[in-house]
């Protein structure tokens, strides 16, 4: 569905049967993504996640896993808070507004605020679960009317459904600092942060759609809905500083070498919920959402976080970004370059010597590279045990090409 030098933006929503939104030009003559390593999500991340994450399941904060499962649910407890009808998502009442002109209406602005001062700002599961259960019969009518079930299976349905809401997480403890710069603990699910992240990241994206040439901006704006830590690339040190070893730094290696380089730089919290009050959603001044700093899926990385200041601090604020990579947490993760302003080249050989070595990194391969190619062809089985015979035919059929045009041999 995709080609050379465009973008395809398709409908993540399975009702939608993954439809194409929209194309658009991408121009990649002047940006390039390049894709280092981190650490291994699942396995390590929590060692560099600066206390964000647990290593196993427990009191306080929640593992990366937990963490995944209690974002994944977000929506959809959010959607039976505010009694949104089965038949449609949060997306779909915004999506002429975006897929137009890359901006949302006032009248959408005002929606959209409307909906999330319907959703706590912080609220224990307990709490979560008896409001959701609160809503369990105008959940069963929208399974009669909207899937045609008849009441016995709405409910049986309906009972699972939200059961499956609240499994595999539990109340995460989280930090986040203040206006006044003060870190505060909190104990709960900050559900507005994350029904926030949502529209503002799909915001962000329209925006970069409609105004290419705000690239650089816009993903960092969005990196903010992933963001673990607050810190000030200008307080790191110089380029040629970072790209050597020291004297201060010399007794740590690993995570220890990252949480002292947080702590003396003075990295912060992120506040997810800076933007989110009451006050600042009202309907009579909505925010600008592709503006918006608070919010927060909480897939980012303290060592990421660090990364992205180290890069900006180099090259300059406009001249990179960085964004998290899929789930996040780890795992590898996208570097953004204006090469009107930085050569991808020297970006590469900046993440060796400041961040990989500088933190004991040694991926293999040390960066994912992308390969453009020509078009391709998607293909459905029914079994998976077809697939070996799938890969047969592919193989005599690419050895037949091959005989009859040596010249194609290269491209199959």
């Amino acid at each position: 569905m995709g080609g050379g030098g465009e973008g395809t933006l398709i409908s993540s929503n399975p009702r939608d049967n993954y439809r194409v939104i929209a194309t658009y030009p991408v121009p990649a003559d002047r940006f390039q993504i390049v894709f280092p390593y981190s650490v291994e999500r699942d396995r390590s991340a929590w060692r560099w996640s600066w206390g964000a994450y647990a290593e196993n399941v427990g009191a306080g904060p929640l593992t990366t896993g937990e963490t995944r499962k209690m974002t994944g649910k977000a929506a959809e407890i959010a959607a039976i808070l505010v009694r949104l009808p089965l038949d449609t998502d949060f997306f779909k009442r915004i999506e002429d507004d975006l897929v137009s002109d890359g901006l949302l209406s006032g009248e959408s602005r005002a929606w959209i605020a409307s909906v999330l001062r319907q959703t706590p700002l912080l609220a224990s599961q307990e709490e979560l679960r008896r409001r959701v259960d609160a809503n369990r019969s105008w959940y069963v009518e929208q399974l009669m009317e909207a899937a045609g079930l008849d009441k016995p299976a709405a409910i049986r349905k309906a009972e699972a459904m939200l059961a499956s809401l609240f499994a595999g997480w539990r109340d995460p403890l989280m930090r986040r600092a203040t206006a006044p710069g003060t870190v505060v603990r909190e104990q709960g699910v900050p559900l507005r942060a994350m029904l926030a992240y949502l529209f503002a990241e799909v915001a962000k994206n329209f925006r970069l759609i409609h105004h290419p040439g705000e690239w650089i901006a816009c993903v960092t704006l969005s990196q903010n809905g992933d963001r673990s830590v607050d810190l000030d690339p200008d307080r790191l040190p110089s380029r040629q500083d970072m790209e050597r070893e020291l004297e201060w730094e010399r007794a740590s290696a690993g995570p220890e070498r990252m949480d002292l380089w947080l702590e003396r730089f003075g990295a912060a919290p992120f506040d997810y919920n800076r933007g989110l009050d009451d006050e600042s959603l009202s309907a009579e001044n909505p925010p600008e959402f592709h503006r918006l700093e608070g919010s927060n899926f909480f897939r980012g990385l303290a060592l990421i976080d660090l990364a992205e200041a180290m890069l900006k601090r180099a090259f300059g604020r406009e001249a990179v970004a960085v964004r998290v990579n899929a789930a996040g947490q780890g795992d590898y993760f996208q570097v953004h370059v204006d090469k009107h302003a930085a050569s991808p080249s020297d970006v590469k050989q900046f993440l060796r010597a400041a961040f990989y070595r500088r933190f004991g990194l040694s991926p293999t391969p040390e960066f994912v590279e992308l390969h453009p190619g020509g078009g391709a062809a998607g293909v459905k089985l029914n079994r998976y045990d077809a697939l070996p015979q799938l890969v047969q035919r592919l193989e005599t059929r690419d050895s037949i090409l091959n005989s009859q045009f040596p010249s194609h041999e290269n491209r199959n």
